[in-house]
């Protein structure tokens, strides 16, 4: 996050503290203490008021679609000029402070695997990846994967 605030002008809370289990001091869990975000959820304004299901509203005036979408553009935009060596998780270097690829990439879907699916831990990548075509390949093995390895919540055969 931290290298996010310093590269780009996307607005990023501070971070003031992080670690895991063991730094916890009521050992709850990895934690993040970091600046609150204030602002509207953008689904609150793009819902139909009337609905409590997200339902987009059709009635949204393009002046207020370009307000929401135009700076979610701008951050694409950024990212997309962010550049490392390969492609995984970046960390501080200990000795030179510089930020470096170090190890496998870690997604958030891949969090939802590991911790609601069930998928195999031995399935998912090792290490970071060089080219983004290996990177997609292993993206679409892990979607096939998770297809073969879903439990289906039905024990009616006519369902599933």
């Amino acid at each position: 996050m931290e290298y996010l605030r310093q590269n780009t002008d996307i607005p990023i809370p501070r971070v003031h503290s992080w670690g895991l289990l063991a730094e916890n001091p009521q050992h709850l869990g990895p934690f993040i203490i970091m600046d609150y975000a204030n602002g509207t959820l953008s689904s609150t304004i793009l819902k139909q008021p009337d609905q409590e299901d997200m339902v987009l509203n059709p009635n949204i005036d393009n002046t207020t679609l370009d307000k929401i979408y135009y700076p979610i553009a701008y951050y694409m935009f950024q990212l997309s000029h962010l550049s490392f060596a390969s492609i995984g998780s970046i960390s501080e270097d200990d000795a030179s402070s510089a930020l470096h690829v170090a190890g496998r990439p870690l997604t958030y879907n891949m969090d939802e695997l590991a911790t609601v699916v069930g998928y195999p831990d031995d399935q998912f990548p090792t290490a970071p990846f060089d080219r983004a075509s290996d990177y997609l390949r292993s993206v679409a093995d892990q979607h096939l994967i998770h297809l073969c390895t879903q439990r289906s919540l039905t024990d009616d055969a006519e369902i599933a």
